[in-house]
């Protein structure tokens, strides 16, 4: 069985089940907190597929990841993980959840990247602009990355919308490398 379908599986029932337990929404904000740690952290997707690691440790690995205090619904999805020694698909269920709750919820996923950091008035209007004629909810991240030097990266489900200094300059960087080759041939 390939991993796709496995942590399709998974997160679909978690999702059901957590919808029934009315735990849906936290364990959401627990499955974003999960992935965010597998990102910021590598060496956790290498933990996961090691099997010198014991599954109870792995399990307390994920606790700790996936935030403080966790729902009754999420602590008995590690504990299924665990038992079926599904360790290694956490991060693929803790994606597809993200985005069945999403696809369930009406939800659009939005990522909001800034030179420097943005007022929460600024951050609102977007999220107005973005959600402007429809009935649906926008789940905004939002992150400052210096290195845009000025404007903004707007990415919106798998819309992308680049108005940073970095990337303008890029574009003028190649224009100049792509005249300078013509002008030597």
């Amino acid at each position: 069985m390939n991993s796709g379908r496995i942590s399709a599986r998974y997160a679909k029932a978690i999702y059901e089940f957590a919808l029934a337990q009315k735990e849906d929404g936290a364990v959401y904000e627990e499955m974003k907190c999960l992935v965010k740690s597998f990102q910021d952290f590598p060496l956790l997707k290498e933990m996961m597929e090691n099997p010198t690691v014991a599954s109870q440790e792995k399990e307390k690995i994920l606790t700790t990841a996936a935030g403080i205090s966790l729902s009754r619904s999420f602590s008995q999805f590690l504990n299924l993980i665990r038992a079926n020694h599904r360790e290694t698909y956490v991060m693929n269920i803790a994606l597809m959840y993200g985005d069945y709750y999403r696809k369930q919820k009406g939800v659009i996923s939005g990522k909001l990247i800034t030179a420097e950091p943005v007022m929460d008035e600024v951050i609102e209007k977007m999220k107005t602009l973005i959600i402007a004629g429809s009935d649906r909810s926008v789940d905004f991240d939002v992150e400052t990355d210096p290195s845009l030097v000025g404007g903004f990266i707007i990415e919106i489900d798998s819309n992308l919308l680049d108005t940073s200094i970095k990337s303008q300059l890029k574009k003028i960087r190649y224009q100049l490398m792509e005249v300078n080759k013509n002008l030597l041939n």
